[in-house]
Order: structure tokens, then C-alpha cells, then sequence
């Protein structure tokens, strides 16, 4: 974006917001805010305004600009800066503009501190605040962990279906050559010195339970439709690694609620209560996405109307209740491959479809899903719910005429979707959100910036 001195004059009359900042001269806190910028929400910086909005214009433009190259250069990562020279009646200004860091570059520190932007001021993080700032941006994940593990706590058999799957030859199960493949595959280091990482006890281990009390499940049945505790009928904890849990919980929430019987003509046919793909998809996210810093484990609560599974970890950094199937971030990236190498779930995330299109073809209401802070929540019902049944893939006559549309015009807004087709905006949203939950429209934009045009 290219800075005119009109803009800065504009900007100095409104002063200083969370991605705007003056500076007389080039120091500490030029860095400081740099780096506070790329953590939060990126900005600009103008050199050459002094505290009392007086436009005073950089000293020395050269050797500024070297100390600017110092600065970016103490930031680790490096972020990316635009830098701007702005010269008005003899002054040189200089405009910094620093763009956020996207959630796979992890943080910006700046001399080994980390800042962020609230309001004006920057923060640097330390402590519980730091460490919960990593998380969310999964910089720092359990799974990396250095462990005191043995290989021969590694449990070979548990290795093999991996092996098969990725076409590793089974004479590499043990000695070096399985410190090597541990290795290569991101469960082990072997730079000099080897060691086993959590991820390959959550997964391998022979007794996991002794590393992770925290890796189990819990499965809770209640005799209705609120969890009170007398009319709990089950309360069960499953331990062992990943894909055990996995496993184990589907047949146990699966044994738990039984079969349903309908009538086909003169045969009488079970069926699952629940799709049995969404069900193991929703468990395989709770496991796959969980976070494991966090001592609680997973909890399942089966009621008479509905499945209740929630994890501990919430939605990472960037990520929100209505995009986070279409912005997927993973927590544990070894152990999303790891699963996704194994043959569990659609994706950790792109799987959200799959749960929503399933359950409408079981005649069922769209799953829910809720971010209640360090916790997440995906919660199914079962055809005693009197929630609304949507319709697989159905679109009514205003919807096919709107994808029509989009296809040439490329975007519309709520209020002109009403107009044409002379129905109440309320109407035209929920017409509009059918399309996003099918997949063939996303929403753009804020509060009455709102557009919508096709998912391509």
C-alpha cells in the first residue's frame, strides 16, 4: 500500500490506535512494536512525529534506515516489513508497515521477548501468559515434548499397521534403524543424541498410562436428557494410546446406546442410532485435536436425545465458531498425520462436512459445535430431538437462482438477495447460511460489510 503525506496527516489527527503507532526516531521501542504488530493484527509505524503530533521529520533518513535493518534483524522469525519514504517541504518520514504473521510462521520475538498489541500500549508476555500464547498459536505443543522413554517402551506391534500403511519394510522395527524411522517420522529425535518425543508413547507406547494419566476417555450415560448425577446409568474411563481410545470409545458409546429396528415391508432391519462416520470423526477430532498440557481427558456424555463429546483445548489463534472447519489449524500436526496415516478420520477438520452431510442423510438435525474457552464441544442428536431436520443437498428456487447469479456477479449482500427475490432479510440470511452449511457459499466480511459469494 503506497503512503501519501495526506495519510499521515490524517492519521496524526486521529493519533495512535492497535495498528498505529508514531515515533520521533528509531529505538528500542520501534522494535518492540514491530514485533508487537506481527503477533496481533500487523500496522504501521511512522517515523518523524514527536510526541506533541509535531512533524519533525526523520535526522538522518540513511542512517535510520540502517537501524531499522538492525532492528528486523534482532526479530526472530524475520517479519515482513514494507518500508516507505515519505519527503514533504525538506522533511523525510518514514513509514514502516509491518504485516501480521500468518498462524504457520508460530511468533515473533523481538530480543528474545515477545509482544503483543492491546490498545496502544505493547505487552510483552512472560510466564502462564506466554505459554498460553504459544499454545494457541501451536508454536508450543505437548507433542514435541522431550521424553526419558526407552525404545523397548516403544511396543513394535502397535508400529506395524504404520509401517504397512506408509510401505516401510518390517526388518526397520527395531535397533537404529527404528531410531532412524522414529526420527524421520517426527516421533523421535537422532541429531547427535536420540530421544523419544510424546507423540510416539500417545500413539506406540507399551503402557501409556504411565507417561499420560491425562490420555483417556470418559463415557457418561444419563437415563435422559440433562446430566444429573442420579440418573447416571454409566460412568466409564477408557485408557490407552490414541488409536486404542479411539477405537475402544466408538464401542463403547456404540454398545451404549444400542440399535434402532424399523419395519421394510415385511423385514424387520437395525441400524446405528447415529452415523457411525460421524461419530468416529467426531471422536478422532476430540482425540486428534485436544490439548494435551491439560491434566482432564476427553468426556463423552450420552443423554436420550443427543451425544455430547467435549475436549480440552479450545479454538487456536484466528480461528472462530463460524470458520474453523475452513480455516483448520491443527494443534498436533504429528499427530494428525499420524492419524491420517492410519486410516482415522476425513481430515481433522475438512471431516466437519462429512459429519454434517451424514447426519442430514440419517434424517438427523446438523450437529452443533460450541468453543467455551479452553474446551471444545461437538454435540449430535438422535431423531428424539426436536431440533429442525435440514435437507441433505436441496436448494429452493431462490437459492438456485442466487447460485445462478454468483456465478457471473461473483458476490451479494443479504439486503440485495431480499430485494430480489422479495422476501424479508431475516429470510434471505437463512436462505444464505443453507448455502454455507452445504458448502457452496462463504460469507465475507464484518456487520454490514457482509457479502457472500460462491466456495470455490
Amino acid at each position: 500500500m503506497a503512503i501519501s503525506f495526506s495519510d499521515i496527516k490524517k492519521w496524526v489527527a486521529d493519533w495512535e490506535g492497535p495498528t498505529l503507532e508514531f515515533k520521533n526516531s528509531v529505538g528500542k521501542n520501534v522494535g518492540r512494536t514491530i514485533c508487537a504488530f506481527a503477533n496481533t493484527s500487523g500496522g504501521v509505524i511512522v517515523l518523524g512525529i514527536n510526541p506533541d503530533k509535531q512533524f519533525t521529520g526523520v535526522q538522518n533518513p540513511d542512517k535510520a534506515s540502517q537501524d531499522i535493518h538492525n532492528i528486523i534483524e534482532s526479530c526472530k522469525p524475520k517479519p515482513n516489513i514494507d518500508q516507505q519514504f515519505i519527503k514533504e517541504d525538506g522533511k523525510t518520514f518514514i513509514a514502516l508497515s509491518i504485516t501480521q504473521f500468518s498462524l504457520s510462521q508460530g511468533a515473533c520475538f523481538f530480543e528474545r521477548q515477545c509482544f503483543v498489541r492491546q490498545g496502544t500500549t505493547n505487552i510483552c508476555l512472560d510466564g502462564d501468559d506466554l505459554i498460553n500464547f504459544l499454545k494457541n498459536r501451536a508454536v508450543l505443543n505437548c507433542e514435541e515434548q522431550r521424553t526419558t522413554a526407552k525404545l523397548e517402551q516403544i511396543d513394535t506391534k502397535k508400529l506395524e499397521n504404520l509401517f504397512k500403511r506408509r510401505n516401510i519394510p518390517e526388518e526397520n522395527l527395531k535397533g537404529e534403524k527404528l531410531k532412524h524411522i522414529l526420527a524421520v517420522l517426527h516421533m523421535a529425535n537422532y541429531n547427535g543424541e536420540f530421544y523419544i518425543k510424546n507423540t510416539a508413547l500417545m500413539f506406540f507406547a507399551n503402557e501409556p498410562e504411565l507417561f499420560f494419566p491425562n490420555l483417556q476417555v470418559r463415557v457418561v450415560k444419563y437415563s435422559n436428557t440433562e446430566p444429573e448425577l442420579d440418573k447416571i446409568e454409566l460412568d466409564s474411563r477408557i485408557q490407552g494410546t490414541i488409536p486404542e481410545l479411539i477405537d475402544q470409545t466408538f464401542s463403547q458409546i456404540t454398545k451404549s446406546i444400542g440399535k434402532q429396528f424399523t419395519i421394510s415391508g415385511t423385514r424387520r432391519e437395525e441400524s446405528f442410532i447415529y452415523p457411525p462416520n460421524a461419530l468416529r470423526e467426531v471422536i478422532t477430532n476430540a482425540l486428534g485435536h485436544r490439548d494435551y498440557f491439560n491434566t482432564q481427558g476427553v468426556l463423552v456424555e450420552i443423554f436420550q436425545d443427543k451425544v455430547q463429546v467435549t475436549n480440552p483445548g479450545g479454538l487456536l489463534q484466528g480461528q472462530t465458531i463460524k470458520n474453523f472447519d475452513k480455516t483448520p489449524q491443527h494443534r498436533n500436526p504429528i499427530c494428525y498425520q499420524l492419524l491420517h496415516d492410519l486410516g482415522y478420520g476425513e481430515g481433522l477438520g475438512l471431516g466437519v462436512r462429512l459429519i454434517r452431510k451424514t447426519m442430514r442423510e440419517y434424517r438427523l438435525p446438523d450437529p452443533e459445535f460450541y468453543s467455551l474457552g479452553n474446551t471444545f464441544r461437538v454435540v449430535l442428536y438422535n431423531n428424539r430431538s426436536t431440533k429442525k431436520v435440514q435437507a441433505v443437498e436441496y436448494e429452493n428456487p431462490r437459492q438456485k437462482q442466487a447460485l445462478e447469479y454468483l456465478k457471473g456477479k461473483h458476490m451479494v449482500k443479504s439486503e440485495e438477495y431480499a430485494k430480489m427475490f422479495s422476501v424479508s432479510v431475516p429470510t434471505a440470511i437463512n436462505d444464505l447460511n443453507e448455502l454455507i452449511k452445504q458448502g457452496k457459499v462463504r460469507k465475507i466480511g464484518k456487520f454490514r460489510g457482509v457479502y457472500y459469494e460462491l466456495d470455490k
